[in-house]
């Protein structure tokens, strides 16, 4: 729910920014303001991530999720009383530091406190909420008038917030601060009463082998950990610089100008954000089954050919007299193959990543690093874009998707190895094993 909460707020600018350009809006701002407000969430977002990441091993990870709840609901009892674009920068870097927090720490968490069997499953789902808040955000802004559609992004840290304090600290933050009473009361909750004698004990060794090291150094300080932390940058640059963000992020304002026989841009913006939520919500039965590494690579690859695909037609329709108004169903098929081959592999399964190859030690601040990354190229992605149709066009972004994309796939070939099926210990055992790092037992982590 604070993936939902945090996407949501992420995204909310998006169907309103033609209403905020207008002459009719309340908040007078240009095409620029809303290029910079759109980018300047990832500010704060990068400066939030890093220390969240470390703090998390510290004051725990329950605490820094539960603190997406009320820094955006303070965001939005601004956003209430204020119409002017000041405003409007505070709000976003408010809620960028609450994106920060979520997307750090909230990967570790799931990691620590989900089995083997559905891990992969559970991070999968983050990316469906992630989704699923875009979808309400686009139908509910959409549809509502402003201040309407503030009430409906305000209840939404509520819910989360009543909800998520409910639950139970990471087993593994516990047993870091020698709370081993406290963990087996933890771990037995989200086992729904199981015997958990045997899984506690594992953990608990692999944490007191973990806690001999265990600053931003050792994200580096081996081949080992610089592959594992290679891997993840790969898989995160690819998710977030390949095209998705950016479509929703611009959905509206791009397909406004897009000759479109059958349907409305704002339509087809939420058809984009249902084809999201439901092919990630297929995709998370499948990553447990299918292998991460094949699902990678199959994305990667699908997303070059449908960028390309995309960047043809924009091209052919801004530099070329050739009339492709009969032919937009092709832009429909760029953008099907681009959604749904997103999130069957690099989508779907960044965070699960990102929690699978960092080692527990790392894994905090190694989450807040990512974070740091994903912003940077988040940032670049979406304020690129505009400068970008202003000196060139539409196509030349998709260009640009399609050269990301296509790199990304020939380094996941190179470099991801299969940890569909394996504990946390196995994973970290296999890149060990592949940088000739066997067998010193700091390789045995989980």
């Amino acid at each position: 729910l604070s993936m939902f909460v945090a996407s949501a707020a992420f995204i909310w600018l998006e169907p309103v920014t033609l209403w905020l350009i207008s002459k009719d809006s309340e908040i007078k701002m240009t095409t620029a303001d809303v290029s910079w407000l759109s980018a300047c969430i990832e500010l704060s977002s990068f400066i939030s991530g890093l220390p969240c990441g470390i703090l998390a091993d510290r004051w725990g990870r329950k605490l820094f999720i539960l603190s997406v709840g009320p820094i955006c609901f303070f965001s939005w009892l601004i956003a209430f009383f204020t119409r002017d674009l000041a405003s409007m920068y505070v709000i976003r870097l408010m809620q960028g530091f609450a994106e920060g927090a979520c997307f750090a720490v909230g990967p570790a968490y799931i990691a620590e406190i989900s089995s083997p069997d559905i891990r992969g499953a559970l991070g999968a789902h983050t990316v469906v909420l992630m989704y699923l808040g875009f979808l309400y955000s686009f139908s509910t802004g959409s549809y509502l008038n402003y201040e309407n559609y503030l009430y409906s992004q305000a209840v939404l840290p509520v819910i989360f917030f009543i909800s998520f304090v409910f639950m139970p600290e990471s087993p593994y933050y516990l047993l870091m601060k020698s709370k081993r009473n406290k963990a087996f009361e933890a771990l037995s909750w989200l086992r729904g009463g199981e015997d958990i004698t045997e899984e506690l004990n594992t953990i608990e060794e692999a944490v007191k082998e973990d806690l001999k090291k265990g600053n931003w150094r050792d994200l580096f300080a081996t081949k080992s950990d610089r592959r594992a932390f290679f891997i993840v940058q790969i898989v995160n640059v690819a998710t977030y610089m390949s095209g998705v963000t950016t479509v929703c992020m611009y959905a509206t304002q791009t397909f406004v100008t897009t000759s479109l026989l059958w349907i409305t841009a704002k339509q087809l913006t939420m058809l984009i954000s249902i084809i999201l939520c439901i092919s990630a919500f297929l995709a998370s039965f499948v990553t447990d089954s299918i292998g991460r590494r094949k699902l990678l690579i199959i994305s990667s690859l699908g997303i070059t050919i449908s960028n390309l695909i995309i960047s043809i037609y924009y091209y052919l329709a801004e530099k070329t007299s050739l009339d492709v108004t009969h032919v937009t169903w092709i832009l429909f098929i760029g953008l099907l193959g681009l959604c749904v081959l997103t999130n069957i592999g690099v989508g779907e399964l960044v965070h699960t990543i990102q929690a699978e190859f960092f080692p527990s030690h790392t894994r905090s601040i190694g989450g807040g690093v990512t974070t740091a990354i994903s912003t940077i190229a988040i940032f670049i992605s979406v304020k690129a874009y505009q400068p970008l149709i202003d000196m060139f066009g539409v196509y030349m972004n998709f260009v640009s998707y399609t050269v990301i994309s296509l790199i990304s796939a020939i380094l996941i070939v190179i470099y991801v190895q299969e940890s569909n099926g394996k504990t946390l210990a196995e994973i970290n055992k296999d890149i060990c094993e592949i940088t000739n790092e066997i067998p010193p037992q700091s390789c045995d982590k989980q």
